[in-house]
């Protein structure tokens, strides 16, 4: 039985020296380890909240800049479309002008065709009429008195038609 009770105490104290050993290694790889891992878990952690942080702030940037940008649009546009109205204001009255120019012009080529053809219209006319006239008054004047008397009144109409 003592040898029982000493086998039992040897064992307790190679089980004693054994967690001891195994303690000591723990404390002296595994802690440190372990500590090395939860820092640079750690590390990681803040690093990611770090990016997190900086996305965030980047999206509200972007948010803020397509905001404006939408509103730099919109007045843009509004823009545009005055422009545009106008410009489509300005064609329009253009065009009012040469419809008005062209009937002005259209007038005037009625008149100046009315006042031409007056014209050609004396030419033929007048040179018959006097001529008639000519005649007419030869025979009521026969003598030299009378066609001397009917050249100048001639010459007279003629100049006068003339100016």
């Amino acid at each position: 039985m003592v040898f029982d009770l000493y086998t039992i105490i040897f064992r307790f104290v190679l089980f004693g020296l054994l967690a001891y050993k195994v303690k000591q290694m723990i404390c002296s790889y595994g802690i440190p380890y372990l500590q090395q891992e939860v820092e640079s878990e750690r590390k990681q952690h803040m690093e990611l909240l770090e990016k997190e942080k900086l996305l965030t702030s980047t999206q509200h940037r972007l948010e803020n800049q397509m905001s404006q940008q939408s509103r730099t649009l919109v007045g843009l546009e509004k823009k545009i479309q005055q422009w545009h109205n106008v410009l489509v204001a300005d064609h329009q009255e253009r065009i009012a002008h040469a419809v008005r120019v062209q009937e002005l012009v259209n007038v005037k080529r009625k008149q100046q065709s009315l006042c031409l053809q007056r014209a050609k219209d004396a030419q033929v006319v007048i040179p018959e009429v006097f001529a008639n006239v000519e005649h007419e008054l030869a025979l009521r004047y026969n003598g030299d008195a009378g066609k001397k008397k009917l050249q100048s009144c001639i010459q007279a109409l003629a100049s006068d038609s003339m100016l």
